[in-house]
């Protein structure tokens, strides 16, 4: 299968927090801990972040049964509408991927969609679905 033959990963989520609060949780590492994680239960993460076109940002994500690493770099930030990043490590086979978050404000919330592209196989696409769905729940819970 060739990289451009998978399909790239879909996700929208109604998150009930304003655009800004839901752009900061994406960007202030003491907020991206509270959540990035793809795996259920508790989020245990470490989250650097440089928030600037070409800034890094690296997470190390845990549970009782596995870890990963992250890293990836800003490619377009446009607070608090949408923010671009590269996201690569061992989880994605070390490819260099691109994670696209935008932000629309709807009544009292925000309508939060997620692109994930270049992902090397249909196996690591479906792993990253189920990872991202568990993410975004874990963002549901850290608007309050």
């Amino acid at each position: 299968m060739t990289l451009n033959s998978v399909p790239s990963i879909r996700l929208t989520r109604i998150i009930k927090a304003s655009p800004q609060r839901v752009f900061d949780l994406w960007t202030q590492p003491q907020l991206m801990a509270r959540w990035l994680s793809p795996y259920p239960g508790e989020v245990r993460c470490v989250a650097r972040a440089e928030l600037r076109v070409g800034g890094r940002f690296k997470l190390e994500m845990r549970s009782d049964q596995s870890g990963c690493e992250i890293e990836g770099a800003y490619v377009a930030i446009d607070p608090p509408r949408k923010l671009v990043f590269t996201w690569s490590g061992p989880p994605t086979g070390q490819a260099d991927t691109l994670v696209t978050v935008e932000l629309m404000p709807i009544e009292n919330a925000t309508e939060l969609t997620l692109t994930h592209e270049k992902l090397p196989t249909a196996d690591l696409r479906e792993g990253h679905g189920i990872g991202w769905a568990y993410m975004l729940d874990h963002l549901e819970r850290a608007v309050f």
